[in-house]
Protein backbone atom coordinates (compact mmCIF):
# COMPACT_ATOMS: atom_id res chain seq x y z
CA UNK A 1 0.00 0.00 0.00
CA UNK A 2 1.51 3.29 -0.99
CA UNK A 3 1.94 6.08 1.69
CA UNK A 4 -0.43 8.59 0.02
CA UNK A 5 -3.08 5.98 -0.11
CA UNK A 6 -2.64 5.89 3.93
CA UNK A 7 -2.70 9.29 4.08
CA UNK A 8 -5.83 9.61 2.45
CA UNK A 9 -7.94 6.61 3.88
CA UNK A 10 -6.52 8.30 7.44
CA UNK A 11 -8.10 11.48 6.24
CA UNK A 12 -11.49 9.76 5.06
CA UNK A 13 -11.94 7.48 8.06
CA UNK A 14 -11.39 10.39 10.58
CA UNK A 15 -13.81 12.90 8.92
CA UNK A 16 -16.24 9.60 9.12
CA UNK A 17 -15.50 9.60 12.96
CA UNK A 18 -16.16 13.45 13.43
CA UNK A 19 -19.47 13.32 11.42
CA UNK A 20 -20.84 10.07 13.72
CA UNK A 21 -19.46 12.19 17.39
CA UNK A 22 -20.60 15.84 16.23
CA UNK A 23 -23.81 16.09 17.46
CA UNK A 24 -25.67 18.99 15.35
CA UNK A 25 -28.78 20.61 16.98
CA UNK A 26 -29.59 23.88 14.76
CA UNK A 27 -32.97 22.85 12.46
CA UNK A 28 -32.67 26.03 10.52
CA UNK A 29 -32.29 29.63 9.83
CA UNK A 30 -34.37 32.65 9.36
CA UNK A 31 -33.58 35.89 7.18
CA UNK A 32 -35.33 38.82 8.95
CA UNK A 33 -34.56 41.30 6.23
CA UNK A 34 -32.35 41.78 3.41
CA UNK A 35 -29.38 42.92 5.27
CA UNK A 36 -28.79 44.05 8.79
CA UNK A 37 -25.89 44.98 11.35
CA UNK A 38 -27.60 42.86 13.88
CA UNK A 39 -30.74 41.46 15.26
CA UNK A 40 -31.81 41.53 19.14
CA UNK A 41 -34.27 38.80 20.72
CA UNK A 42 -36.38 39.98 23.87
CA UNK A 43 -37.54 36.71 26.40
CA UNK A 44 -41.07 36.00 26.59
CA UNK A 45 -43.89 33.96 28.06
CA UNK A 46 -45.02 32.84 25.38
CA UNK A 47 -44.87 29.12 24.08
CA UNK A 48 -44.36 29.96 20.01
CA UNK A 49 -43.78 33.60 19.74
CA UNK A 50 -40.72 35.88 20.14
CA UNK A 51 -40.02 39.32 19.58
CA UNK A 52 -36.97 40.84 17.56
CA UNK A 53 -35.97 44.40 16.99
CA UNK A 54 -32.67 45.22 13.99
CA UNK A 55 -29.93 47.41 14.63
CA UNK A 56 -32.03 49.38 11.62
CA UNK A 57 -35.35 49.99 13.24
CA UNK A 58 -37.07 47.78 12.76
CA UNK A 59 -39.81 45.45 15.20
CA UNK A 60 -40.88 41.75 13.86
CA UNK A 61 -42.71 39.07 15.74
CA UNK A 62 -42.26 35.88 14.78
CA UNK A 63 -43.53 32.51 14.87
CA UNK A 64 -40.93 29.41 15.94
CA UNK A 65 -42.69 26.49 15.33
CA UNK A 66 -43.19 27.57 11.63
CA UNK A 67 -39.97 29.93 11.43
CA UNK A 68 -41.60 32.52 9.99
CA UNK A 69 -42.22 36.62 10.42
CA UNK A 70 -45.99 37.15 11.27
CA UNK A 71 -45.49 41.04 11.82
CA UNK A 72 -43.41 43.53 10.69
CA UNK A 73 -43.22 47.24 11.64
CA UNK A 74 -40.51 50.09 12.37
CA UNK A 75 -39.78 52.05 15.12
CA UNK A 76 -41.71 55.02 16.47
CA UNK A 77 -39.02 58.18 15.85
CA UNK A 78 -38.31 58.99 19.57
CA UNK A 79 -37.31 55.34 20.58
CA UNK A 80 -33.43 55.21 20.44
CA UNK A 81 -32.04 51.92 19.23
CA UNK A 82 -28.59 51.95 18.31
CA UNK A 83 -26.45 48.94 17.86
CA UNK A 84 -24.05 49.75 20.76
CA UNK A 85 -26.52 50.94 23.26
CA UNK A 86 -28.25 48.25 25.47
CA UNK A 87 -32.09 47.19 25.43
CA UNK A 88 -34.79 44.84 27.19
CA UNK A 89 -37.67 43.72 26.17
CA UNK A 90 -40.41 41.45 27.21
CA UNK A 91 -43.00 39.62 24.84
CA UNK A 92 -46.58 39.51 27.24
CA UNK A 93 -48.99 36.84 25.61
CA UNK A 94 -51.38 36.98 28.14
CA UNK A 95 -51.97 40.98 27.67
CA UNK A 96 -50.81 40.77 23.63
CA UNK A 97 -48.18 43.70 24.64
CA UNK A 98 -44.89 43.92 24.23
CA UNK A 99 -42.78 45.94 26.63
CA UNK A 100 -39.16 47.52 25.86
CA UNK A 101 -36.76 49.27 27.53
CA UNK A 102 -34.23 51.01 25.47
CA UNK A 103 -31.24 53.62 26.23
CA UNK A 104 -31.71 58.01 25.92
CA UNK A 105 -28.72 59.66 24.74
CA UNK A 106 -26.92 57.34 26.95
CA UNK A 107 -28.39 59.20 30.44
CA UNK A 108 -32.11 57.96 30.19
CA UNK A 109 -34.24 55.34 29.84
CA UNK A 110 -37.38 54.81 27.90
CA UNK A 111 -39.77 52.10 28.61
CA UNK A 112 -42.40 52.06 25.32
CA UNK A 113 -45.34 49.74 25.25
CA UNK A 114 -46.16 48.29 21.65
CA UNK A 115 -49.47 46.15 20.90
CA UNK A 116 -48.28 42.01 20.43
CA UNK A 117 -51.44 42.11 17.54
CA UNK A 118 -49.92 44.71 14.86
CA UNK A 119 -46.31 46.17 16.69
CA UNK A 120 -48.03 49.61 17.28
CA UNK A 121 -46.42 52.22 19.71
CA UNK A 122 -48.91 52.57 22.98
CA UNK A 123 -47.29 54.88 25.64
CA UNK A 124 -44.13 55.12 26.96
CA UNK A 125 -42.62 56.10 30.14
CA UNK A 126 -38.74 58.05 30.87
CA UNK A 127 -36.64 57.27 33.80
CA UNK A 128 -33.85 59.69 34.34
CA UNK A 129 -30.06 59.81 35.02
CA UNK A 130 -30.34 55.48 34.72
CA UNK A 131 -28.54 53.07 32.30
CA UNK A 132 -29.56 49.63 31.18
CA UNK A 133 -27.01 47.19 33.09
CA UNK A 134 -27.23 44.43 30.86
CA UNK A 135 -29.53 42.86 28.26
CA UNK A 136 -31.46 39.66 29.00
CA UNK A 137 -34.04 39.95 31.98
CA UNK A 138 -33.91 43.67 33.05
CA UNK A 139 -37.46 43.66 31.95
CA UNK A 140 -40.15 41.24 32.98
CA UNK A 141 -43.45 40.46 34.56
CA UNK A 142 -44.22 38.71 37.72
CA UNK A 143 -47.41 36.54 38.10
CA UNK A 144 -49.58 39.28 38.63
CA UNK A 145 -48.03 40.77 35.53
CA UNK A 146 -46.31 43.68 37.09
CA UNK A 147 -43.77 44.87 35.46
CA UNK A 148 -40.16 45.38 36.86
CA UNK A 149 -37.13 46.99 35.45
CA UNK A 150 -33.82 46.73 37.03
CA UNK A 151 -31.65 49.59 36.52
CA UNK A 152 -27.81 50.41 37.64
CA UNK A 153 -29.12 52.13 40.49
CA UNK A 154 -32.55 50.51 41.65
CA UNK A 155 -35.68 48.20 41.21
CA UNK A 156 -38.79 49.86 39.92
CA UNK A 157 -42.08 48.23 39.75
CA UNK A 158 -44.66 49.85 37.07
CA UNK A 159 -48.06 49.40 36.08
CA UNK A 160 -49.66 49.89 33.04
CA UNK A 161 -53.33 50.75 32.55
CA UNK A 162 -55.04 49.46 29.07
CA UNK A 163 -58.03 52.03 29.58
CA UNK A 164 -56.19 55.52 30.12
CA UNK A 165 -53.16 54.17 27.98
CA UNK A 166 -50.89 54.70 30.63
CA UNK A 167 -47.84 53.46 32.49
CA UNK A 168 -46.68 54.50 35.72
CA UNK A 169 -44.10 53.63 38.45
CA UNK A 170 -45.53 52.61 41.42
CA UNK A 171 -42.71 51.53 43.75
CA UNK A 172 -38.98 51.78 43.66
CA UNK A 173 -35.99 50.62 45.78
CA UNK A 174 -32.07 51.46 45.45
CA UNK A 175 -30.59 48.67 44.99
CA UNK A 176 -27.86 47.55 48.09
CA UNK A 177 -25.13 49.42 48.68
CA UNK A 178 -22.48 46.56 48.67
CA UNK A 179 -23.94 46.24 44.62
CA UNK A 180 -21.54 48.73 42.27
CA UNK A 181 -23.51 47.09 39.50
CA UNK A 182 -26.27 45.00 38.74
CA UNK A 183 -24.58 41.75 35.84
CA UNK A 184 -27.26 39.67 35.70
CA UNK A 185 -30.93 38.78 37.29
CA UNK A 186 -33.99 35.98 36.56
CA UNK A 187 -37.17 35.54 38.39
CA UNK A 188 -38.35 32.34 39.81
CA UNK A 189 -42.42 32.13 38.67
CA UNK A 190 -42.94 29.28 41.23
CA UNK A 191 -41.28 30.90 44.30
CA UNK A 192 -42.02 34.35 43.45
CA UNK A 193 -38.40 35.40 44.04
CA UNK A 194 -36.21 37.61 42.15
CA UNK A 195 -32.21 36.45 42.44
CA UNK A 196 -29.97 39.54 41.52
CA UNK A 197 -26.40 39.27 40.19
CA UNK A 198 -23.84 41.90 41.03
CA UNK A 199 -20.55 42.77 40.29
CA UNK A 200 -18.58 43.88 43.85
CA UNK A 201 -15.47 42.83 45.47
CA UNK A 202 -16.36 39.06 45.01
CA UNK A 203 -19.36 37.82 43.23
CA UNK A 204 -22.90 38.65 44.74
CA UNK A 205 -26.29 37.49 44.70
CA UNK A 206 -28.85 38.80 46.36
CA UNK A 207 -32.80 37.54 46.94
CA UNK A 208 -35.30 40.28 46.54
CA UNK A 209 -38.84 40.34 48.05
CA UNK A 210 -41.19 41.01 44.84
CA UNK A 211 -43.75 42.87 47.63
CA UNK A 212 -41.33 45.61 48.32
CA UNK A 213 -38.52 44.86 46.60
CA UNK A 214 -36.40 44.87 49.93
CA UNK A 215 -33.35 42.51 49.95
CA UNK A 216 -34.34 38.75 51.87
CA UNK A 217 -30.74 37.40 51.95
CA UNK A 218 -27.24 38.15 50.39
CA UNK A 219 -25.01 35.61 48.85
CA UNK A 220 -20.89 36.21 48.50
CA UNK A 221 -19.04 33.63 45.66
CA UNK A 222 -15.21 33.78 45.37
CA UNK A 223 -14.99 33.16 42.07
CA UNK A 224 -14.76 36.27 40.43
CA UNK A 225 -16.78 39.77 40.75
CA UNK A 226 -19.52 39.24 39.20
CA UNK A 227 -22.68 36.61 38.87
CA UNK A 228 -23.13 36.06 34.96
CA UNK A 229 -25.83 34.79 33.47
CA UNK A 230 -28.37 33.90 36.01
CA UNK A 231 -30.65 31.12 35.11
CA UNK A 232 -33.57 28.84 36.31
CA UNK A 233 -32.65 25.02 36.09
CA UNK A 234 -34.00 22.07 36.90
CA UNK A 235 -36.25 21.73 40.38
CA UNK A 236 -36.48 25.24 41.27
CA UNK A 237 -32.31 25.36 40.95
CA UNK A 238 -30.72 28.09 39.46
CA UNK A 239 -27.66 28.46 37.78
CA UNK A 240 -24.87 31.42 36.94
CA UNK A 241 -21.35 31.67 35.69
CA UNK A 242 -18.56 33.61 37.30
CA UNK A 243 -15.19 34.17 36.87
CA UNK A 244 -12.42 36.62 35.69
CA UNK A 245 -9.74 37.26 32.89
CA UNK A 246 -7.20 36.01 35.55
CA UNK A 247 -9.58 33.61 36.58
CA UNK A 248 -11.24 30.49 34.81
CA UNK A 249 -14.91 31.02 34.40
CA UNK A 250 -17.21 28.34 36.92
CA UNK A 251 -20.92 27.02 35.98
CA UNK A 252 -22.57 26.89 39.81
CA UNK A 253 -25.44 25.64 40.11
CA UNK A 254 -27.35 25.14 43.73
CA UNK A 255 -31.06 25.07 44.81
CA UNK A 256 -33.56 26.97 46.53
CA UNK A 257 -33.90 24.71 49.38
CA UNK A 258 -30.36 25.81 50.83
CA UNK A 259 -28.44 27.98 48.98
CA UNK A 260 -25.60 28.08 51.15
CA UNK A 261 -24.92 24.31 51.06
CA UNK A 262 -26.43 22.66 48.13
CA UNK A 263 -24.39 23.15 45.58
CA UNK A 264 -24.07 20.24 43.29
CA UNK A 265 -22.29 21.62 40.55
CA UNK A 266 -18.76 23.32 40.30
CA UNK A 267 -17.08 22.97 37.09
CA UNK A 268 -14.76 25.58 35.28
CA UNK A 269 -15.48 26.60 31.67
CA UNK A 270 -13.00 27.82 29.05
CA UNK A 271 -15.07 30.02 27.41
CA UNK A 272 -15.05 32.89 29.40
CA UNK A 273 -18.08 35.25 29.40
CA UNK A 274 -20.78 34.63 27.25
CA UNK A 275 -22.67 37.06 25.81
CA UNK A 276 -26.27 35.23 26.02
CA UNK A 277 -27.75 32.51 27.82
CA UNK A 278 -31.14 30.53 27.77
CA UNK A 279 -32.54 27.46 29.98
CA UNK A 280 -35.98 25.09 29.27
CA UNK A 281 -35.68 25.59 33.09
CA UNK A 282 -35.62 21.65 33.29
CA UNK A 283 -32.43 20.32 32.24
CA UNK A 284 -30.40 22.26 29.56
CA UNK A 285 -28.85 25.46 29.18
CA UNK A 286 -27.50 27.14 26.01
CA UNK A 287 -24.22 29.57 26.44
CA UNK A 288 -23.48 31.83 23.13
CA UNK A 289 -19.40 32.56 23.52
CA UNK A 290 -19.37 34.64 20.02
CA UNK A 291 -18.80 32.18 17.68
CA UNK A 292 -18.90 29.01 19.76
CA UNK A 293 -22.63 27.60 21.20
CA UNK A 294 -22.51 25.72 24.27
CA UNK A 295 -25.20 23.25 25.37
CA UNK A 296 -24.60 22.24 29.26
CA UNK A 297 -26.82 19.54 30.80
CA UNK A 298 -27.34 21.00 34.56
CA UNK A 299 -28.21 17.83 36.13
CA UNK A 300 -24.89 16.18 35.50
CA UNK A 301 -23.30 16.79 38.31
CA UNK A 302 -20.28 15.03 37.65
CA UNK A 303 -18.73 15.24 34.01
CA UNK A 304 -16.74 18.52 32.91
CA UNK A 305 -17.35 17.88 29.22
CA UNK A 306 -20.50 19.47 26.97
CA UNK A 307 -23.45 18.28 25.80
CA UNK A 308 -22.88 19.62 22.71
CA UNK A 309 -20.63 22.14 20.84
CA UNK A 310 -21.46 24.66 17.80
CA UNK A 311 -19.85 27.18 16.17
CA UNK A 312 -21.41 30.13 13.87
CA UNK A 313 -19.21 30.57 11.36
CA UNK A 314 -19.16 33.69 9.83
CA UNK A 315 -21.29 35.63 12.48
CA UNK A 316 -21.71 36.34 16.19
CA UNK A 317 -24.40 35.33 18.61
CA UNK A 318 -26.02 38.09 20.31
CA UNK A 319 -29.26 37.24 21.88
CA UNK A 320 -31.33 33.69 22.36
CA UNK A 321 -34.34 33.04 23.91
CA UNK A 322 -36.65 30.01 24.46
CA UNK A 323 -39.65 28.61 23.43
CA UNK A 324 -41.46 25.72 25.16
CA UNK A 325 -43.51 24.50 21.90
CA UNK A 326 -40.96 23.55 19.97
CA UNK A 327 -38.11 23.22 22.62
CA UNK A 328 -36.05 25.59 20.98
CA UNK A 329 -33.74 28.02 21.56
CA UNK A 330 -33.52 31.08 19.04
CA UNK A 331 -30.51 32.66 18.16
CA UNK A 332 -29.81 36.33 16.88
CA UNK A 333 -26.71 37.10 15.13
CA UNK A 334 -24.55 40.55 13.99
CA UNK A 335 -26.65 39.97 10.86
CA UNK A 336 -29.96 39.62 9.70
CA UNK A 337 -29.70 35.62 10.06
CA UNK A 338 -31.32 34.22 13.14
CA UNK A 339 -30.85 30.47 14.33
CA UNK A 340 -33.08 27.65 15.66
CA UNK A 341 -31.87 25.50 18.14
CA UNK A 342 -33.17 22.33 18.83
CA UNK A 343 -32.78 21.20 22.70
CA UNK A 344 -32.98 17.60 23.00
CA UNK A 345 -35.65 16.04 24.44
CA UNK A 346 -35.15 14.86 28.30
CA UNK A 347 -35.96 11.17 28.52
CA UNK A 348 -34.19 8.08 30.25
CA UNK A 349 -33.35 6.65 27.12
CA UNK A 350 -31.58 10.14 26.35
CA UNK A 351 -29.75 9.79 28.98
CA UNK A 352 -28.41 6.43 28.71
CA UNK A 353 -27.35 7.97 25.26
CA UNK A 354 -25.39 10.67 26.14
CA UNK A 355 -23.33 8.47 28.58
CA UNK A 356 -23.34 5.64 25.17
CA UNK A 357 -21.97 8.73 23.50
CA UNK A 358 -19.10 9.42 25.66
CA UNK A 359 -18.28 5.85 26.35
CA UNK A 360 -17.82 4.89 22.84
CA UNK A 361 -15.60 8.27 21.67
CA UNK A 362 -12.67 6.65 23.58
CA UNK A 363 -13.85 3.41 21.83
CA UNK A 364 -13.46 4.68 18.69
CA UNK A 365 -10.66 6.44 19.29
CA UNK A 366 -9.07 3.32 20.53
CA UNK A 367 -10.40 1.81 17.68
CA UNK A 368 -8.62 4.46 14.97
CA UNK A 369 -5.46 4.01 16.93
CA UNK A 370 -5.14 0.19 16.33
CA UNK A 371 -6.12 0.77 12.52
CA UNK A 372 -3.48 3.28 12.17
CA UNK A 373 -1.16 0.88 13.92
CA UNK A 374 -2.60 -1.92 11.96
CA UNK A 375 -1.71 -0.12 8.78
CA UNK A 376 1.82 1.06 9.55
CA UNK A 377 2.78 -2.71 10.79
CA UNK A 378 1.34 -4.15 7.13
CA UNK A 379 3.31 -1.52 5.54
CA UNK A 380 6.36 -2.07 7.40
CA UNK A 381 5.61 -6.17 6.84
CA UNK A 382 5.11 -4.81 2.82
CA UNK A 383 8.66 -2.98 2.92
CA UNK A 384 10.62 -5.77 4.55
CA UNK A 385 9.10 -8.24 1.87
CA UNK A 386 9.87 -6.03 -0.62
CA UNK A 387 13.17 -5.24 0.39
CA UNK A 388 14.16 -8.95 1.01
CA UNK A 389 13.13 -9.54 -2.48
CA UNK A 390 14.89 -7.17 -3.35
CA UNK A 391 18.12 -8.44 -1.81
CA UNK A 392 17.68 -11.91 -3.15
CA UNK A 393 17.40 -10.44 -6.44
CA UNK A 394 20.72 -8.51 -5.80
CA UNK A 395 22.10 -11.54 -4.85
CA UNK A 396 21.37 -13.72 -7.81
CA UNK A 397 22.77 -10.69 -10.13
CA UNK A 398 25.93 -10.99 -8.07
CA UNK A 399 25.81 -14.99 -8.46
CA UNK A 400 25.54 -14.97 -12.42
CA UNK A 401 28.23 -11.98 -12.89
CA UNK A 402 30.54 -13.95 -10.51
CA UNK A 403 30.14 -17.13 -12.55
CA UNK A 404 30.02 -15.29 -16.15
CA UNK A 405 33.63 -13.97 -14.58
CA UNK A 406 34.86 -17.54 -13.81
CA UNK A 407 33.39 -18.12 -16.80
CA UNK A 408 35.38 -15.71 -18.56
CA UNK A 409 38.88 -16.17 -16.88
CA UNK A 410 38.54 -19.52 -17.83
CA UNK A 411 38.04 -18.98 -21.55
CA UNK A 412 40.55 -17.15 -21.10
CA UNK A 413 42.84 -19.56 -19.58
CA UNK A 414 42.41 -21.44 -22.81
CA UNK A 415 42.72 -19.44 -25.57
CA UNK A 416 46.36 -17.93 -23.56
CA UNK A 417 47.07 -21.90 -23.60
CA UNK A 418 46.64 -22.38 -26.93
CA UNK A 419 48.51 -19.55 -27.93
CA UNK A 420 51.79 -20.99 -26.23
CA UNK A 421 51.06 -23.93 -28.23
CA UNK A 422 51.14 -22.57 -31.23
CA UNK A 423 54.27 -20.56 -30.47
CA UNK A 424 56.46 -23.90 -29.64
CA UNK A 425 55.05 -25.54 -32.83
CA UNK A 426 55.84 -22.31 -35.02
Amino acid sequence: MKKSNIIIFLVLFSSFLIKTIKSDFIKGFLDLSEKSNGIILYKTNSKDFLIASSFEGELFKIQVSTKSIILKSTFNDKINLLPNEKSSGFLDEKNNLFYLASTLFNRSIQISIFSAIDLKFLTSIFIYNENIPFNENCLFLDNELNLYFISTNSIYKLKYDDRSVNLKIIQNEILPTDCIIPSSSVYNLNRNLLLLGCTSKYGTLYEINMKNLSTIESHIYYYGEGIDTLLIGPKNSFSFLEGTQNYPYHLVSFTFRDIESSVYRNRETYFGKPISASSDNERFALFIFSHDILLLDLTDSTGNYPYDIDYLEEVIGLSSVYNSKDNTITISTNSSRIFFYQIPITTPQDSIQVESFFMITPLLIVLLILIIFSIKLIYSKCCKIRNDQDEDDRDEEETILKNEEISNKETNNIIEFYKGDYKLIE
